[in-house]
């Protein structure tokens, strides 16, 4: 009799209880290795996906700083022009920088006149009946340019808008195409962006533009259907040979009333300036003001 219960218990019969525990026993050591393998798998794909975005988050840190000497280098060439009276294309301030360094990173640069536009802020100026034409005026003329059917309400939009942010903000202006953008939304950006810009300046005399840079579209829309012969000469005389003094001009007079919108320097400028390495881009955009008396002033300065 002992012999026989000490061989159930060493060898139980087959179905019994002992014998179903024993056979669990191997799939769930089975199971808990492949739950330990997987824990361990997912550990290390998240250090490695980490570890990666760690390297690419100091890859794009390392290109907006070189992005960013590549912009300031370009401000720093500005301040050594001379270009408070005279502001054109063909000057070396306009030429593009592209060069790559020797580590491999594509650096490129550039800069333009910020006053190739007209300044919606001009809405704002303090207008006297000797100074030509209302700048409501001149901005109902470019808005229709950019396509828009209701030019002068759009036009009273904009003041209005002007008139808000002079009463929220101690800068009382407009910044930026954003809030051209917000105000006139149905209107293409695209047409926008080229005729008009908010430039960060709040001047009692509106802030013109600069003949020896405004795209034609520009001047032909400042200076309306009207006077359409007179920009088309204005334009020929200025891509010949740039301006330096609008009395140079052999049509000067046919300007008239638009004197006060139209110059031939620019103390505003854009640069721009980008770093590319295996695909990763990093971008800078800054607008900067060049003035005589308080000499370099950069007033934004954007990072992607």
């Amino acid at each position: 009799d002992g012999w026989a219960m000490c061989k159930q218990k060493v060898f139980p019969e087959p179905g019994s209880c002992d014998c179903r525990r024993a056979g669990l026993v191997l799939p769930a050591v089975l199971m808990l290795l492949a739950l330990t393998a997987a824990l361990t798998l997912h550990a290390q794909l998240t250090a490695r996906i980490r570890l990666r975005q760690a390297r690419g988050a100091t890859e794009r840190a390392r290109l907006r700083i070189l992005a960013s000497d590549a912009a300031w280098q370009a401000l720093l060439d500005l301040t050594q022009e001379n270009l408070l009276l005279l502001t054109h294309t063909n000057a070396d301030w306009a030429l593009p920088r592209d060069y790559i360094l020797p580590d491999g990173v594509a650096v490129r640069a550039g800069m333009s006149d910020a006053t190739r536009r007209f300044n919606v802020n001009n809405l704002g100026c303090d207008y006297g009946e000797t100074e030509g034409r209302p700048p409501e005026d001149v901005m109902s003329g470019l808005l229709q340019a950019a396509g828009s059917r209701t030019p002068e309400d759009d036009a009273a939009r904009l003041r209005a808008g002007l008139v808000q942010a002079m009463q929220e903000s101690d800068e009382a202006m407009l910044q930026g195409s954003g809030a051209l953008l917000d105000l006139l939304p149905e209107l293409p950006p695209e047409r926008l962006e080229v005729l008009l810009t908010a430039l960060p300046v709040a001047l009692r005399h509106p802030l013109p533009v600069n003949v020896n840079t405004a795209t034609p579209e520009v001047l032909q829309a400042l200076l309306g259907d009207a006077r359409r012969m007179a920009a088309d000469a204005l334009i020929a005389r200025r891509d010949a040979q740039p301006l330096a003094a609008l009395e140079h001009f052999a049509g000067y007079g046919d300007l008239g009333e638009y004197n006060a919108y139209l110059a031939v320097g620019s103390a505003f400028f854009e640069v721009w300036a980008e770093a590319e390495d295996q695909g990763v881009i990093a971008k800078v955009w800054a607008l900067a003001e060049l003035n005589a008396e308080s000499g370099l002033r950069v007033h934004r300065w954007v990072c992607r």
